[in-house]
Formats: C-alpha cells, sequence, structure tokens
C-alpha cells in the first residue's frame, strides 16, 4: 500500500502498477489524482472486496461502469470520494447500487 500511495503522490500512478500491487486484504485506497481507467478499477472490484473506503476524486479516465461494479462487488464499502470527476459526474450521481449510497465529498 506505501508503494502505491507513493507512486499516486508522485503522478506515477496507473493500471499497470495498481493491477501489480492490488491485494485482497485492502480496506482503504486512495487513487485520486491518478490515470487509473476502468480496467484497474475494475480489477479493484473483483479483487479487494473488503474495501470501505475509496477516493476516485480527479480521475478522469473512470467510467460509471467501472464505479457502479465497485460498489456492487464491495458490500462493506461505506465511503466513496469522487469530487471533480469530468464528464461523468451526472451519470454517477444517479448511482445507487444495494445499501451503498454516494456522496460527493
Amino acid at each position: 500500500m506505501a508503494l502505491l500511495a507513493i507512486a499516486r503522490r508522485r503522478g506515477l500512478l496507473c493500471d499497470t502498477l495498481l493491477l501489480a500491487l492490488v491485494d485482497s486484504s485492502w480496506e482503504i485506497l486512495d487513487i485520486s489524482g491518478s490515470e487509473v481507467t476502468d480496467k484497474g478499477m475494475l480489477k479493484v472490484a473483483e479483487t479487494c472486496l473488503c474495501l470501505k473506503a475509496v477516493d476516485i476524486s480527479r480521475c478522469n479516465q473512470l467510467s460509471p461502469r467501472s464505479i457502479g461494479a465497485l460498489l456492487q462487488k464491495c458490500e462493506s464499502l461505506e465511503t466513496l470520494r469522487w469530487g471533480y470527476l469530468y464528464p461523468i459526474s451526472a451519470k454517477i450521481n444517479s448511482l445507487k447500487i444495494g445499501q451503498n449510497t454516494l456522496l460527493k465529498v
């Protein structure tokens, strides 16, 4: 997880690195401002079923498809930060799956 945080802070976080490091034990994930795409997020949704908090703010390569998968598969998810997602913010506003409620922070 430390390598992921360093890569994100330095602007180097992308699918390749995320896919290499993804771990089923993760409970918190901050990929804000990264170049992660649906490919990386879909793998996270499949692998990290114990996620409780995710920050995808300023991740403009993501679509509602991968965010919806995250909500469906990560039933423990309590917090999803998603500010400044252009151009999909309006589409995300309508996502509510199961007991997960999206809250823009």
